[in-house]
């Protein structure tokens, strides 16, 4: 689902799988862009999480990019949808890669 929101001036692309058992597997993801109209770098959070949500064990990653050190996290508008990406590392330094086609932005 890919969602702009107008008050808050961000895009969001998300995913969820309500059935994920494999902890393998993407269960949730998350890219959220804050400053997707301005010229500047951009800057948000990327949020992975493998195998279901009731698993105390399952693996979570989050990356937030703050506006001073904004870069690694891109949105390419095109038409009425939108493509996210973010390519970077964790603080741990685990490797994240995220891409998100939104053929159409659902407006909030």
């Amino acid at each position: 689902m890919c969602m702009r929101f107008k008050e808050g001036k961000n895009v969001t692309a998300v995913f969820k799988d309500f059935d994920a058992k494999d902890p393998k597997k993407v269960a949730e993801a998350a890219i959220n862009i804050w400053n997707p109209d301005e010229a500047a770098p951009k800057w948000g959070s990327v949020q992975v999480a493998f195998g279901p949500r009731s698993d105390k064990s399952v693996t979570r990653y989050e990356v937030k990019i703050t506006a001073d050190n904004a870069g690694p996290i891109t949105i390419i508008r095109h038409g009425k949808g939108a493509d996210l990406a973010f390519q970077g590392r964790t603080k741990d330094g685990i490797s994240l890669r995220m891409t998100a086609k939104c053929l159409e932005l659902e407006e909030l």
